[in-house]
């Protein structure tokens, strides 16, 4: 690297140093890599709330990412590394930052924090997963974030003397937009507009971070995208775990010991224990369709960093967020990465299910509580755009040739991603649904408004939703129209399968 391509800033936290390079679009940009936020989680502090990081004194050296040898190949061990290899480090409370106004040359830029998916097994951070080169073609600074994750970051305990109440991951990431408040402005970013982006479990994590008194303040707009509380993973059930993990691992204690449980599992490795969550469901428990051991859990009683008091039925009640612009969407065939049949019955029925119906809690749930506070406005979507190139699960050998718009083919248009697809090329539908994407997406999270002049010259305005028009949506695809959900009696069918579930709950 080139003294010339450095640039150091010097916020609070302490000097750090990254490299300028130039996009594949001709404009000029900044990468921060591998910036810490919180002190890593070792030794005692293995499944422990965080704790701020203390700031540092010598430049903090950001200019290089790493490759891992399981990312290298096109398909093969990118599909692997996304379904079966994960790497379970606790070092992991980082950031990286892609900004165009490091220099500090222009007014502050928006600031856009994402909250990656992995159903919170995964939390990647990749640049070549989830790059900044798509949404930077406009004036905006990207950060994404990565937290821990599996037992790491979601082990809990109902016990008080135990010290571990759970949620941990998501703690990481009040942490994480705590640090943006006080040092993103040293990147050339706003702290006064920042808008919080979380696809799949990261859109669960969004939503949470509406809820939560934890995180108010913090951010002023949110995207949830095929993803909220209400998505299948968003609250996991407490089936003695720590106890469960421990004796799988080797250690002999009794069932009631639970202190002394955590207490082994903080001398193991953390590959033993990420190769033992693997294993640790019951043929039982995979019956009744558990796929996640860990996720986010009520915590039963309060410590300083209580993140999820309630149910999220009672937290939305009275959400901090119910005042702040939000948009939420999902994706035509949502279910398409759990069908190995291509039986499109099927297909519907897990999206409905893992995804749309989160999606329609949300919307229901801010137009029912509208009254509480500010009113801000809702924008639904589907995306439904279908491409032979840019297919997120086409990779994957049960879909590959399979017709559809899968779960998270749109963030392909957001997030560049040189590992598996590249950026389409100009002149092609692909290019077109990106540019328009990018209008949509940065009109928000500048503005607080997705309308904008590419898209209301092919439609006009789009709608936010209303009571009267509750599932009102624009339909993403080329071209772009405003219409009804068609999943529309279908969630209101899970609905009335929810509210009795609850009923008997009570």
């Amino acid at each position: 690297m080139n003294a010339e391509n450095s640039v150091i800033v010097h916020p609070p936290c302490g000097s750090i140093k990254g490299v300028t390079e130039i996009s594949s679009f001709g404009y000029e940009y900044t990468n921060f890599y591998d910036v810490p936020y919180g002190k890593p989680a070792l030794g005692p502090l293995r499944f422990k709330d965080p704790e701020p990081l203390d700031s540092w004194t010598d430049v903090l050296d950001a200019t290089q990412f790493y490759l891992s040898s399981s990312l290298s190949s096109k398909y093969s061990d990118f599909f692997h590394s996304y379904t079966e290899k994960r790497f379970p480090y606790e070092d992991c409370m980082r950031l990286n930052i892609y900004t165009k106004n490091s220099h500090l040359e222009s007014s502050l830029h928006p600031v856009v924090i994402t909250i990656t998916g992995g159903a919170f097994i995964q939390s990647p951070r990749h640049k070549n997963t989830v790059g900044p080169e798509i949404l930077l073609q406009k004036d905006v600074v990207l950060v994404v974030m990565s937290h821990r994750i599996g037992a790491f970051g979601f082990l809990s305990s109902d016990d008080p003397a135990v010290g571990v109440p759970g949620n941990a991951g998501l703690k990481d990431q009040v942490m994480a937009l705590r640090w943006v408040q006080e040092n993103i402005a040293y990147f050339g970013g706003d702290p006064k507009n920042v808008t919080l982006l979380g696809y799949s479990s990261g859109a669960c994590c969004v939503h949470y971070h509406m809820m939560s008194p934890l995180s108010e303040g913090l951010f002023h707009k949110a995207i949830l995208m095929s993803g909220s509380a209400y998505y299948s993973r968003g609250l996991v059930p407490k089936n003695n775990w720590a106890i469960r993990l421990a004796s799988k691992i080797g250690w002999h204690g009794s069932d009631q010991d639970e202190a002394s449980a955590f207490e082994y599992l903080r001398s193991v490795d953390s590959k033993t224990i990420g190769d033992a969550e693997k294993v640790l469901l019951t043929m039982e428990e995979k019956s009744i369709g558990l796929r996640n051991i860990f996720g986010p859990v009520i915590e039963t009683y309060q410590s300083k960093m209580c993140f999820i008091p309630q149910h999220p039925d009672e937290l939305l009640e009275y959400a901090w967020s119910h005042g702040i612009p939000v948009m939420i969407s999902g994706v035509r065939d949502e279910g398409e990465d759990f069908s190995k049949d291509n039986i499109d019955s099927f297909v519907k029925l897990m999206g409905d299910k893992t995804y749309w119906y989160s999606v329609y809690k949300v919307v229901i749930g801010r137009l029912q509580k509208s009254y509480i506070g500010n009113r801000a406005p809702t924008w639904l979507s589907r995306f439904s755009f279908e491409s032979h190139e840019r297919a997120q699960y086409r990779i994957v050998p049960w879909i590959n040739g399979h017709p559809g718009v899968a779960h998270l083919d749109d963030i392909l248009y957001l997030f560049s991603n040189g590992l598996a697809y590249g950026l389409p090329k100009n002149g092609t539908l692909e290019y077109e649904m990106m540019q328009l994407m990018v209008a949509i997406y940065t009109s928000f999270i500048i503005n607080g408004d997705p309308n904008n002049d590419k898209l209301e010259k092919i439609m006009g305005k789009w709608i936010p939703v209303s009571r009267s028009n509750p599932l009102y949506c624009c339909k993403i695809d080329h071209p772009p129209e405003m219409i009804e959900l068609p999943e529309k009696e279908r969630m209101i069918f899970w609905d009335s399968l929810y509210q009795d579930a609850m009923e008997a709950r009570h």
